[in-house]
């Protein structure tokens, strides 16, 4: 795991000790050490912060770790619920992404899913998601330039592609 909070780290260690699914092989606290641990220990998941500290970005951090290690998946680990972050992280290649409330069950299910070749989100995680997508084509109305107005306006005066075309040059 990568996280920049010594007391989040230790927690989770402890957690996660407690299952037989899962074995914690290390722990970073900021993208230099992660580099050092990853380089030495191969982990097959890891769960990423967003925030790092010293303006350190789990998200660019996160593309990184899998265009350099094919085998390795990442499970975002953030307080973040704005959309743009979430997709952000997606996009540059995490296979799911927890919310640092989430339950330990959530935690460990995602990173057995994960491990297993799947993606995993909270159900509050995907409504945030298809919420941005809903309301980010709602209402939303092309502007058209002053010309494409003019050849809409002859278009719906039923005129062919030669006539607008000799109206207009």
């Amino acid at each position: 795991m990568v996280d920049d909070h010594h007391l989040l780290r230790q927690g989770l260690r402890g957690l996660l000790a407690e299952s037989d699914k899962v074995k914690v092989i290390g722990d970073a606290s900021d993208i230099t050490s992660a580099r050092q641990m990853i380089a030495v220990e191969e982990p097959d998941v890891i769960l990423m912060d967003i925030s790092l500290g010293d303006n350190e970005s789990g998200i660019d951090f996160t593309e990184e770790v899998v265009k350099k290690y094919k085998k390795i998946k990442v499970i975002a680990l953030s307080m973040h619920k704005e959309s743009s972050i979430i997709k952000s992280i997606l996009k540059k290649g995490a296979k799911g992404y927890l919310l640092k409330d989430c339950t330990s069950e959530q935690m460990i299910e995602a990173i057995s899913r994960v491990y297993d070749g799947e993606m995993f989100y909270t159900d509050e995680i995907k409504e945030i998601v298809m919420n941005s997508l809903l309301n980010q084509d709602s209402g939303a109305i092309p502007r058209l330039s002053m010309r494409e107005k003019d050849v809409l306006a002859l278009i719906i005066d039923e005129f062919t592609t030669n006539e607008i075309a000799a109206k207009l040059f």
